[in-house]
């Protein structure tokens, strides 16, 4: 086990104790500034992009909260983490990212949404706050000291309109969770950073350190989870106020795609589906403007650490746990399994590699890697969730830092990132590659495995060419056209053999915890 105190063999190390900030937001697009398709005003994330490796081309396991966040907190593929009570059971009996680096010694602290659920069994050595409010708040309409409240109301259907609501309003600062949020992981860095020298501090200091449940000298993972862009999307209107106004053009079905599979979840007014086009374009504007706030919470974090002289030692990892479908493909929201649910932001600054500063990496990835990458960059191996488990289970993922260095990946097949999706007892196996994605449609049930159940006879198929569906407007015709429609007699040779080949790979993941680059 490397020494905790060092983090690491790497050259070049400072001896100094390294931390992780970990920034987790919901529902967000890969679409800042800095990118090609960027519409949203986010200058704080693209400046640490600046600074940092980010990946084009990263993808969620699963386009829904609980299987997503218990996947890539363990570094393995999902296979029972549909519900809250499974997803428990894999994030108790499974090493997380946490309990791996409280086991090497660091101190580990987390606040706001991180697993979903209940925080205390991923592994945290000091206490998880409560103050932080749940994810369903409806904060401009149950804070009483709420001022010019501006309601855009809009539901999924009449059961859950609660989750659906969009407004603005001002608080003082601390009125919004994602502000309380903020204030808990300030307050984690600024005592971290208090209990940092484990030589030079007097020994009342050392006291209190003691006191506050902190190991004098240790590394540190701070895990900070935002509950925006997640509706019900609440926020302040500086940040609305700040978005253009923009038409886009009415949503389409994916041609020749079996659409009824996907869960689509159009935006509905309570009598009826939202078809007026300026109410649409108004609901992606307050989400534009969720993600704008989101960003300024990450630039006030980042200042903080900077306050704290841990910028030059600390990893900042963002990433979210799937992506938030606008209208593509006529689908809103998740649970898709279409690029625009599944394709995620993945940014990582590692402050003592410098090639990888403002590195572009466009290889495809998943958020499976980030449990690895993490722990190599860190010199700490994976661990086993006791003691008494022998040996440590093997990760899905992979490292990423050859490519954050430039150089290929240690994997002889070309990259490929795997993704599942599930409704109305069918679940979607879908592979990404560099220049398609393709799905597979299986008949499934709740006590399945997930993976075992891949190679069973698919009851519908869909193969997108992304080297020529491409779009650069919010409702383009992206994955508009199913090139698997229509039987084997009516397609090309060329699609043929790609459909048999990435067809292959999919059923070939019915082992557990397969590896696309074995």
């Amino acid at each position: 086990m490397v020494n905790p105190m060092q983090g690491g063999a790497h050259r070049g190390a400072p001896h100094r104790p390294r931390g992780v900030l970990y920034l987790l937001a919901d529902d967000l697009r890969p679409e800042f500034g800095f990118t090609t398709r960027g519409k949203m005003l986010t200058p704080n994330i693209d400046g640490l992009v600046a600074q940092a490796a980010v990946f084009s081309r990263a993808y969620c396991q699963v386009a829904l909260c609980i299987p997503s966040r218990a996947s890539f907190l363990t570094g393995r593929r999902p296979r029972a983490h549909w519900g809250e009570a499974s997803a428990k059971d894999v994030l108790r009996s499974q090493p997380t990212i946490v309990s791996t680096l409280r086991d090497a010694g660091y101190n580990t602290a987390g606040i706001g949404k991180i697993s979903h659920f209940g925080e205390s069994g991923l592994g945290y050595t000091l206490p998880f706050p409560t103050h932080s409010a749940p994810l369903l708040e409806r904060t401009c309409f149950t804070r009483s000291d709420a001022k010019n409240v501006r309601r855009l109301r809009y539901a999924i259907s009449a059961k859950i309109d609660y989750y659906s609501t969009m407004a603005t309003c001002d608080l003082p600062w601390g009125g919004f969770p994602d502000q309380r949020v903020v204030n808990g992981a300030t307050l984690y860095l600024k005592k971290l950073a208090a209990c940092r020298g484990a030589h030079s501090l007097p020994q009342t200091q050392r006291e209190l350190c003691r006191g506050w449940g902190i190991q004098v000298g240790a590394p540190f993972l701070v895990m900070v989870g935002f509950m925006r862009p997640h509706n019900p999307i609440h926020y302040p209107p500086a940040f609305l106020d700040m978005q253009p106004k923009a038409s886009t053009r009415p949503e389409e079905r994916v041609a020749g795609a079996p659409f009824e599979y996907h869960i689509a979840r159009p935006p509905t007014s309570l009598g009826g589906p939202v078809k007026e086009q300026d109410t649409l374009d108004e609901m992606r504007r307050h989400y534009r403007g969720a993600v704008s706030y989101v960003d300024h919470l990450i630039g006030v974090l980042l200042s903080n650490l900077r306050k704290q002289h841990l910028w030059n030692d600390t990893i900042v990892v963002l990433h979210s746990d799937h992506s938030f479908s606008l209208g593509e493909n006529a689908a809103w929201q998740k649970l898709t399994a279409f690029e625009h649910a599944l394709r995620v932001p993945l940014i990582m600054r590692v402050p003592w590699m410098p090639k990888a500063r403002g590195r572009r990496v466009d290889d495809v990835v998943e958020l499976i890697d980030v449990m690895p990458t993490l722990l190599d960059a860190l010199g700490v191996q994976p661990s086993a969730r006791s003691p008494s488990a022998s040996p440590a289970p093997t990760l899905d993922g992979k490292t990423l830092l050859p490519l954050m260095r430039g150089q290929a990946r240690a994997c002889r097949e070309p990259l490929r990132a795997y993704s599942q999706a599930f409704h109305s007892g069918r679940m979607a196996y879908s592979v990404r590659t560099e220049h398609y994605r393709y799905t597979r449609w299986v008949e499934w049930a709740p006590a399945e495995d997930w993976w075992r159940a891949a190679s069973k006879p698919a009851l519908s198929c869909e193969l997108f060419n992304h080297t020529t569906d491409r779009s650069d407007t919010v409702s383009g015709a992206f994955e508009a056209h199913n090139l698997a429609s229509g039987g084997s007699a009516s397609r090309s040779e060329e699609v043929e053999r790609v459909a048999a080949f990435l067809d292959a790979q999919l059923q070939g993941l019915s082992r557990p915890y397969a590896d696309a680059c074995d």
